[in-house]
Order: structure tokens, then sequence, then C-alpha cells
């Protein structure tokens, strides 16, 4: 009962997953692709998935509660961890044509290419409906649900199916990796478990300011969610069955991994469409139009930078209630030195405007010479050392001063 238990536990964990990641599914591609094969796929195989949990949990209370249920129940269980696996690696099918375009390659590397995995699914298909053939003759009516499982967890189809299953995934992982070295074809949308091709898709879509660090960091994300743990999952499914007879924890372990298979591909298509409604607008500091997607890490924007509102940051200071009294001295000092320079370049840009018409007045052209240019920033030089700066207090005390001084700076501009 412990056991049962435990995997009822276990499978309905991650079967409640699947539902926000359906709903981001759908928020996350743009609703002229849910018709794709892609979509299409992976909403099978949540449909799927949500299918067997339910199934499980109807057996499980049913034999904790001391009930007969049918032994076809078990065949209906089987058949569906195999077609799961294979519907989840339809998904990658897909993705691999995306990365070789048949239409591209040449024929005999084109055979090379997809044969292996052609191949790979008609024999599980076949596997599968020979299992189902084989229980369906072989097992009694009146066997009972846990004599019906016993009798599937120690058949040779099983470790068949695991077997295939392994190999068909590294094959279709590993070639989809070494297919991106191909650039002709890097410039489409494929997700997941192409690495090289994330990474080119991370690059191109973050904003300017990720840090390597960042985009590898989701790589590395996606790389363990869709190539490490379904191997590793799928090598202690081989292991369990070789050396462990209770079906039931074999059965916890396929179910693990049945669930993180789909949840990463899931999550790989969510990463890899990507679409207008899952971008994020541009940052302060990005190049205008340009959109970071939702895989990279939000930045605060720079403090001097204005928000949506056009809001400075100076104004949100003002606004919750800091006033310029609590700055610190240095700023102080800083701005007002500003204001002065501003001033004094105010002034020398009048004299050089009386200078200049003066000039006109008497026909004679206007040059500006190297001697005249240095003559005034000495003349600027002089008077920074000799005129203190002008306290910020004066302006705030006499307010046509500071108008006066604020139209300097507009005329020196």
């Amino acid at each position: 009962m412990r056991d049962g238990l435990t995997l009822l536990v276990v499978g309905t964990v991650f079967a409640s997953f699947l539902i926000p990641a359906a709903i981001l599914l759908f928020f996350f591609t743009r609703p002229s692709s849910w018709g794709s094969p892609l979509v299409l796929l992976n909403i099978c195989a949540i449909v799927l998935g949500l299918v067997q949990q339910s199934i499980f949990i109807y057996v499980i209370i049913k034999t904790t509660t001391i009930q007969a249920v049918p032994t076809g129940i078990v065949i209906v269980i089987t058949a569906m961890e195999f077609l799961l696996p294979i519907c989840v690696q339809a998904i990658l099918l897909i993705r691999l044509a995306a990365v070789y375009r048949p239409r591209d390659l040449a024929p005999k590397l084109c055979l090379a290419i997809y044969i292996p995995v052609v191949a790979f699914k008609v024999a599980r298909l076949v596997n599968a409906g020979i299992t189902v053939q084989y229980l369906l003759s072989h097992m009694p009516n009146d066997a009972g649900v846990i004599v019906a499982a016993q009798i599937v967890w120690g058949t040779k189809y099983v470790k068949i199916e695991w077997f295939l299953q392994l190999f068909d995934d590294m094959y279709v992982k590993l070639s989809c990796i070494a297919g991106c070295a191909y650039a002709d074809v890097l410039s489409r949308f494929v997700s997941g478990l192409f690495v090289y091709r994330l990474y080119s898709h991370i690059k191109d879509k973050s904003s300017a300011q990720d840090s390597w660090g960042d985009r590898f960091r989701t790589l590395f994300y996606i790389f363990v969610s869709n190539f490490i743990f379904p191997i590793i999952f799928n090598i202690a499914e081989i292991a369990v069955i070789f050396y462990d007879t209770n079906f039931l924890h074999g059965l916890v372990v396929v179910t693990v991994n049945c669930y993180v298979t789909i949840l990463g591909v899931l999550l790989a298509t969510i990463w890899g469409q990507g679409s207008a409604r899952g971008t994020l607008p541009a940052l302060a500091g990005a190049k205008e139009g340009h959109k970071s997607t939702a895989m990279t890490t939000l930045r605060f924007a720079s403090r001097n930078a204005p928000n949506a509102g056009g809001q400075t940051s100076q104004d949100a200071d003002d606004e919750f209630g800091f006033s310029e009294d609590e700055s610190m001295p240095s700023m102080k000092m800083e701005s007002s030195t500003r204001g002065s320079d501003s001033i004094t370049q105010g002034s020398m840009g009048e004299e050089v405007q009386e200078k200049r018409l003066s000039a006109s007045s008497t026909g004679r052209p206007t040059v500006r010479t190297r001697t005249t240019l240095r003559e005034s920033v000495t003349a600027v030089n002089v008077q920074e050392r000799t005129d203190p700066p002008t306290p910020v207090s004066v302006y705030a005390s006499d307010p046509e001063s500071f108008h006066t001084a604020a139209d300097a700076m507009y005329d020196a501009v």
C-alpha cells in the first residue's frame, strides 16, 4: 500500500505541472501557430499525460479500497506508456527536420540522417503492437491488476522498448546538436534540444546588457531539462527492470521519466517559439526597437532614464519624499559647480556672439582662429579659479536669479 501511495503522490505532483505549462504554451505562442504540428503534438502529449495519471489515480484508489479493477486497464496503461514517449519523440523529429531540412541536404546525407530516426520510430510502434497483442492473448481476465502489472513488468518487450527509446532519444538529440554547426539553417527557430541553435537564439534575442553568464545559464537549464534528465531516467529504467522485480518501484521511475520528458519538451517549445506576447520592451540603454525575450534576465534601468510614464528618477525621488537636504554634500557641490560652469560658458557664448555681430557689421568675414579659441578657454579657466561656485541656496532663495541663470544656460546651448 505504501508503494501505491508513493506512486499516487509522485504522479499527481508531476501531472499538476502540466496544467500551468499548457497555459504558458498558449500564452507564449502566436495564435496563428496553434494549429501547427509542433503545438498540436505538445497538446497531445499533455492530454496523454493527464489521462494516464487519471487512470493511475483510479486504479490506485480502487486497489487501496479492495475493489475489483478490470485487467484491461493494465493493457491500456501499458499501451499509453509505449505511445506517450513516441509522441514526444515525434516532436523531436519535427525539430530535427527544422535543423536538417531535407530539401537542403544531399540525397545520401538525407537518407543517412532520417533512415535511422524513422527506423527507430517504426520499430517502437511495431514493438508496442506486439506487446499489446501478447498481453491480450496471454493475460487471464481474472488475474487482477497486481498480477497483470507484474506480468507486464517481466516481459521482454518492455526491455526492448526502453533500449529503443534510449538509442532513439540519444540519436535524435545528438544529431540535432551536431547539425547546428550548419550556419545556413541557423536562421530558423528551433528550440530545446539543439544546444548550439539555442545559444544563437539567446545571443540574437537577448538584450545588449545581458551578460554571457546569463546566456549560458539559460542554455544550461534547457540542456539539462531536455537532454541530461531524460537520458539519466531512461538508463535508470533499464537498470531497475533488470535488478528489481517489484514493478511498483520501477513504475515510479517510469512515471517520473514520462513527465520530465513531457515538461522538458514543452518548456523547450515555449522558450524556442517566442512571440510578441512573450517579449519584454527594451530596457534603458538598449537599442531602439530592440526587444528582449522572456528568457532573459530582467535588469533595472539606469537612474537618470525616464520610466514608462515619462517621469525621471529625480521626479520619483521627489514623489517619495526625498529632499535636497538629504543628499550627499559631494552631490551638492558637484551640482553647484556644474551650474557655475554653465553660466560661465553662457557669458563666453555672449561675448563670441557680440564679436561675430561686430565683424558682420564692418563687412569682415567671421573667422574663428586657433588663437581666439585658446584665449577663450584661458579666460574660462581663470574665471573658474577666481569666481567661487554659486551655492544652490542662493537660487532657492532668489527665484529671479535662478531663471536668469537658466536663460543663460539655454542661450549657451
